[in-house]
């Protein structure tokens, strides 16, 4: 199954545009009719989690279309879908690596509580999350060194989201303790925007099993924060990062929408971006531009 360059650079554009159709038309539906065949050859005691390892798999096809860089090569759907469904069946599978991911829960306990959630139970979060609430906390205040009341707050702000994700089917099993850390770090994150701040090293081992990958999330938390510093920088400053950052166009064609000489707007440029540095710090700033 193999689509041709072309037709991935005209997904990427719809994509990056958050316009699925061609996605949808092109690559979404013939993989919802070859997973299931697939598993039935890879894993058949897995045939009940079709709709669940099927989301995965396009979420991940998804997204590793939109990372893709130009010049388009022919691109194997077939190899990179059975490697995302292998991907997807493993962190299924009920070992004793997964189960200790999961807060010691199987993909059946796990979506076993959701549906009690619903009904009202709040088992998952009062008997699970809450119970590794002090672990979250250590973590936080290890990765960020900041205090003990911050890592609480910073905790308790993404359980909360959390839990209004698991009501709406948001979160899927696959590496639910780390992503609860990841969450709370995101949230300090957020709550540092208006301080200069350092990188926040995830570890190795964060895996996203929700609608976004976890290089992705940071991705966009990174983004958002040096949007929300642009914003606060004088007028000229701010047009020119946002149209070189933010809708990439061309140094050149910048200059002549501000009706300035190249040479101008580049020595502008760099003053500008010396005051986004002075916004949120040296090592925030060189993290944000090389991403």
């Amino acid at each position: 199954m193999l689509i041709s360059g072309q037709d991935v650079h005209i997904i990427q554009a719809d994509l990056l545009k958050r316009q699925y159709d061609s996605f949808d038309k092109m690559i979404k539906a013939p993989l919802l009719e070859q997973v299931p065949v697939w598993l039935k050859k890879l894993y058949p005691s897995l045939e009940g989690d079709v709709e669940d390892l099927s989301i995965g798999v396009l979420r991940r096809i998804r997204y590793s279309i939109k990372k893709m860089e130009a010049p388009f090569k022919e691109y194997d759907l077939y190899v990179k879908a059975i490697k995302f469904l292998k991907i997807e069946c493993e962190a299924s599978l009920p070992t004793e690596d997964n189960i200790q991911r999961n807060f010691g829960l199987t993909k059946t306990e796990f979506q076993s509580a959701i549906i009690r959630l619903k009904n009202g139970d709040e088992y998952l979060i009062e008997k699970v999350y809450l119970a590794h609430l002090e672990k979250c906390m250590a973590i936080i205040a290890k990765q960020t060194h900041c205090g003990k009341e911050m890592a609480y707050d910073c905790t308790i702000d993404a359980l909360l989201e959390i839990r209004i994700d698991l009501m709406k089917g948001r979160i899927r099993y696959g590496n639910l303790q780390s992503y609860f850390t990841t969450r709370a770090i995101n949230k300090y994150y957020k709550k540092q925007q208006k301080k200069k701040i350092q990188l926040v090293q995830f570890p190795d081992a964060v895996e996203f099993y929700d609608e976004e990958d976890s290089e992705e999330l940071i991705e966009r938390e990174f983004r958002e924060i040096v949007r929300d510093a642009v914003k606060k920088l004088c007028d000229d400053c701010s047009y020119l990062l946002r149209q070189f950052y933010f809708e990439e166009i061309k140094m050149l064609d910048i200059a002549k929408q501000m009706n300035k000489s190249h040479q101008a707007v580049r020595k502008q440029a760099s003053r500008c971006r010396e005051k986004l540095k002075n916004a949120i710090g040296e090592k925030f700033y060189q993290q944000f531009i090389n991403h």
